[in-house]
């Protein structure tokens, strides 16, 4: 049966960008409806291509309006680097998973008035969509099971979208992809993953910088994969969101940096089989001393895992994370 996806009513808000008001009020764009005729992978990589091409003759329609309405330059400001990309990633994940009745808090839309917007009104706006284009183009190139892993991890659960939106994995792999100098790493931290991430470092000696997005896994495993990291001299970031195990995997780097948009690196309670283990556990004091000798504040470390149960996450404040040295660099919020 031939199903039908619209890329329509994409949400440019400029009061969804995490602690930086932008301008003198909300953004809100509606794209052009684009239809999505979804017969086969090929077509609908096809009708992809086709959508982006359509977004981005709208954004340069944007700029050269904004231009002849006295925008003096095209660069905004480091600030709006990341506008939008969080949601743009989750409502065009969304739709290629066919999880479209999941996304309509990210896609919430009023009308927005170009014809009536000053210059720097409409290059936002423009500068927005091309973020759009920009998350779309990476995406389209991402196999199902890395935009299954994405969406669980940095959407589901946020931005409104329920925890039932949840994608099941065909499988618990983990991908290591390397980039320039960077490993980036995204999936558990299960069986063996120590072991693997060294082979992954082993196959290209340029690596610099381990990038993380995980949900969790063992603890021991995360501890081992961080020792290596600092034998090695290596940095950590943040690709994705990294949660539970995955915060001592980043305590490895020689320094740990933070870029906007700020994924959230969450804490909660170590547990077997979903049972919280005891607040005085041995697997505490073994997670404070590593982090101490990571040249972090074990003890805050663990005061934030107790913040949370097992099946919650506690994000502490960027200042907290500087403050206790588990992050040495957040972009725009601490050095």
């Amino acid at each position: 049966m031939r199903k039908k996806a619209f890329l329509q009513n994409v949400l440019l808000r400029g009061s969804m960008v995490r602690k930086m008001p932008i301008h003198r009020g909300k953004i809100i764009l509606i794209l052009a409806a684009i239809q999505l005729a979804m017969f086969s992978s090929a077509v609908q990589a096809l009708d992809w291509s086709q959508a982006i091409d359509a977004v981005s003759e709208k954004s340069d329609s944007y700029w050269r309006l904004a231009e002849a309405r006295g925008l003096e330059s095209r660069f905004l400001g480091t600030g709006l680097n990341e506008l939008h990309v969080v949601e743009h990633k989750c409502s065009i994940l969304g739709r290629m998973l066919e999880r479209i009745n999941y996304i309509t808090p990210v896609e919430l839309s009023t009308e927005f008035d170009v014809d009536n917007a000053d210059d720097q009104t409409t290059a936002i706006a423009a500068h927005s969509l091309d973020n759009w284009v920009y998350q779309a183009k990476r995406i389209l190139d991402l196999d199902r099971e890395r935009r299954v892993k994405e969406w669980n991890l940095d959407c589901v659960g946020q931005l409104g979208i329920p925890l039932e939106a949840f994608v099941g994995e065909v499988s618990r792999q983990t991908f290591f992809d390397i980039e320039g100098k960077t490993l980036r790493v995204l999936g558990d931290v299960g069986k063996d993953f120590s072991a693997a991430l060294l082979e992954a470092i082993n196959s290209s000696p340029e690596i610099e910088e381990i990038a993380l997005g995980s949900g969790g896994g063992s603890v021991y495993e995360a501890i081992k994969a961080g020792q290596t990291i600092r034998r090695l001299g290596l940095e950590t970031t943040l690709w994705n969101n990294c949660y539970s195990a995955c915060t001592i995997v980043f305590m490895g780097g020689v320094n740990r940096r933070i870029w906007s948009p700020y994924p959230e690196l969450s804490f909660h309670r170590v547990s077997i089989r979903g049972e919280a283990v005891d607040d005085y556990d041995p697997v505490y004091s073994h997670i404070a001393k590593y982090v101490y000798e990571m040249g972090g504040d074990g003890g805050r470390f663990v005061d934030f895992m107790l913040m949370a149960s097992p099946s919650t996450f506690h994000s502490p404040h960027p200042d907290d994370l500087c403050n206790a040295s588990l992050a040495t660099w957040i972009q725009r919020q601490c050095i």
